[in-house]
């Protein structure tokens, strides 16, 4: 795991699932059957359609302010958790939120897609992070706050909120590793 000390490198995994995401995403908006073929579809998985495990986070089907927010999002703590973590670790937080977020999407949101659910296991790491150092009071109860959400989220089966419980826990794993403990 990289240390937040280093010099500044290029946010190799960010950029990339950005650019995946941007293309598709804008792809699909003119051409709708290609959410179509890559959203989440029950049906369609349990046919073979195996890309559908994966596939859903690279198209937004929000309207364009969400989905803007969205890649935000993906930039600001895509970036500070490459920087923080390192690739490796930014793919272990991307992928633990991803995967997490779309077995809760199949159980609880059966259609739809979206990358929001990777990137609350980024935001987990980063919560992680910001736990494991020595921060003023209100960052952590905004931090308690933002936990307590996650929950909250989870209790209401909306499939954000067990991404970032599990980018948490993720982020805590590889921050204890990191630190020999």
């Amino acid at each position: 795991m990289a240390t937040p000390d280093r010099v500044w490198k290029t946010p190799f995994a960010t950029a990339t699932i950005l650019t995946l995401s941007v293309v598709i995403t804008c792809a699909s908006r003119s051409a709708p059957a290609i959410t179509d073929a890559l959203q989440r579809n029950p049906s369609a998985l349990m046919a073979g359609e195996i890309w559908r495990v994966i596939t859903p986070l690279f198209v937004q089907p929000d309207p364009w302010p969400i989905t803007l927010s969205i890649w935000g999002l993906l930039v600001a703590g895509g970036v500070a958790a490459e920087q923080i973590f390192g690739l490796a670790d930014w793919l272990a937080l991307y992928f633990t939120g991803a995967i997490v977020g779309e077995i809760a999407g199949y159980a609880w949101q059966p259609t739809g897609s979206g990358g929001s659910i990777a990137v609350a296991g980024l935001l987990g790491g980063l919560i992680a992070w910001f736990l494991s150092k020595p921060t003023p009071w209100f960052t952590k109860i905004g931090v308690a706050i933002v936990i307590a959400g996650a929950f909250v989220d989870t209790w209401a089966r909306d499939i954000h909120g067990l991404p970032l419980l599990a980018g948490i826990f993720v982020g805590v794993l590889l921050i204890r590793h990191r630190d020999g403990r």
